[in-house]
């Protein structure tokens, strides 16, 4: 099934979702791929905060100037809106499905290797943080690429 929106899932929805979120965009709009809505989602935001600054310039590095962010929790109505929901770790997997059961085929890992949480850690933890989002993005790419020739095929 092609996802006509894909929400990416972290705790506090200020670091891992927001950069997987703007990263997919870019590489989407990079690949003039349409018709994907993409957003982020946190298991654990309290109080709306924007994206780190380390997060920021970890993007930035890679030509990628991010978009204004407030953090989120994830809703009954994001899942409804999703096709796809990307989680980083398996903690994050069990408490979607604890609070949204409903969502059981909608939910996966975004890599088969967890992706560790930045939060606190040196510019290196960033650096690693968002080369194994843009690893598990390049794996997931072609699929959305071979999806949208599809769509496209069927309705020029």
């Amino acid at each position: 099934m092609t996802p006509k929106a894909i929400a990416f899932v972290c705790t506090g929805n200020t670091c891992r979702s927001p950069m997987a979120e703007m990263m997919l965009r870019h590489m989407l709009q990079k690949e003039g791929i349409q018709g994907i809505e993409v957003f982020s989602r946190g298991i654990g935001v309290w109080d709306p905060q924007p994206m780190s600054e380390e997060a920021k310039e970890t993007l930035k590095a890679i030509g990628i100037e991010p978009t204004p962010h407030e953090s989120k929790t994830l809703t009954e109505e994001d899942l409804d809106k999703a096709d796809w929901i990307l989680v980083m770790t398996h903690h994050h997997r069990r408490i979607v499905l604890t609070n949204f059961p409903e969502a059981k085929e909608k939910v996966r890992l975004l890599t088969a290797s967890e992706i560790d949480d930045p939060v606190g850690g040196s510019p290196k933890d960033f650096e690693k943080c968002r080369i194994d989002i843009q690893n598990a993005l390049l794996e997931l790419l072609p699929k959305l690429k071979s999806e949208e020739g599809t769509r496209r095929e069927k309705h020029p």
